[in-house]
């Protein structure tokens, strides 16, 4: 089988990872009281209604007391996909259901082939990860961006390249406007570049440490 060929296998587990969630979604959607008509209370409406103000552009007009990167999150899907909760929930599943791919590339750069194949099939048949990615929560693009964050430090230790210096330390932020122990990354991420290699990495380490901080600046 030619390699080019081989490279599009682990499109079969994001596919199967899209049919679990959309089948779920369909189970949802026809069971759950709540599916559109969101709870007073729970961080599903309040994400809802700051999204729904960030499209009206009446939304932030206070200080965040929910991670704020979310409500944007949620408003592109809806510019994408209109106003209907099912549409957004089946295009934030599609978007969280990448994680299989990142799974398999860091399973195999990591551990091998084999083990590439076992981490993605998990992580795409893992029932808490088709559940949040369709709530209308924080976990699904939190997830994503962590994983995203670490497929950047590999090829940042690989490659020794600024633009993924540049590429870390955004995700950093964006991941840190999703949920607030991603800022354990920037400090972390930095350390592990100088246990590394030091000499070569030190640069790279405060340069991270820097664009991280401007990233996560505007929260």
């Amino acid at each position: 089988m030619p390699r080019s060929l081989k490279s599009f296998y682990p499109l079969g587990l994001y596919l199967l990872a899209i049919a679990l969630r959309l089948g779920a979604l369909n189970h949802f959607a026809a069971n759950d009281p709540s599916f559109y008509n969101l709870p007073v209370g729970t961080d599903n409406l309040t994400y809802e209604q700051q999204a729904q103000g960030v499209l009206a552009g009446t939304w932030p007009d206070t200080a965040f007391y929910f991670q704020p990167a979310y409500p944007f999150y949620l408003a592109g899907l809806h510019l994408l996909v209109g106003p209907s909760l099912y549409n957004v929930r089946a295009a934030q599943a599609a978007v969280g259901a990448l994680g299989v791919l990142l799974c398999f590339w860091l399973a195999r750069k990591l551990y091998g082939e084999r083990a590439a194949w076992i981490a993605g099939a998990i992580y795409a048949i893992y029932p808490i990860f088709i559940f949040y990615d369709l709530v209308l929560l924080t976990a699904s693009p939190a997830v994503l961006l962590c994983m995203a964050c670490l497929v950047a430090f590999c090829k940042l230790a690989e490659t020794k390249q600024w633009l993924w210096v540049a590429a870390a330390g955004l995700l950093i932020g964006l991941s840190a406007g999703m949920h607030p122990l991603m800022l354990l990354i920037a400090p972390v991420g930095a350390l592990w570049l100088v246990w590394k290699d030091w000499r070569r990495n030190l640069p790279l380490a405060f340069g991270l440490a820097l664009v991280s901080a401007v990233a996560i600046a505007p929260y």
